[in-house]
């Protein structure tokens, strides 16, 4: 969550582990799993983002854009203005998220900065510029 209170500037909040909502752990076939949420809330919009920790095992995926692409997995957008870009990803990467490009390039998509990173939790995160 540090990550994302340092990248991004949301207010973060996290529960304890608990395995008492079963229905949860079922649907994502971790019955027998604890788990604990925690809810960013991002300055400048009334909008949150919930994550769910679980203490199970479980294979990781390894990211690649080929990998990406294969499974579906789910990519966090955040816009970014153009001129914190450079500062939210100096965060992320010092807070341990790791590029997803071997070469770590920035890409620059109409007239926007583009990268894929991995985050510690394993989350897939793209911070993009807004438009200059």
């Amino acid at each position: 969550m540090r990550l994302y209170q340092e990248a991004f500037g949301c207010d973060a909040q996290v529960g304890g582990w608990t395995a008492t909502n079963r229905n949860r752990l079922a649907v994502r076939s971790v019955v027998g799993a604890e788990y604990r949420s925690g809810k960013c809330t991002f300055p400048r919009g009334n909008y949150q983002i919930e994550f769910l920790e679980f203490r199970e095992k479980r294979k990781t995926l390894e990211g690649t854009i080929r990998s990406l692409q294969k499974t579906g997995a789910a990519i966090v957008e955040f816009l970014v203005a153009e001129n914190g870009y450079d500062r939210s990803l100096a965060a992320l990467r010092s807070n341990g998220a790791e590029f997803v490009v071997p070469d770590g390039q920035v890409t620059v998509i109409q007239d926007r900065k583009s990268v894929i990173l991995r985050s510690p939790d394993h989350l897939f995160v793209e911070p993009r510029s807004t438009r200059r």
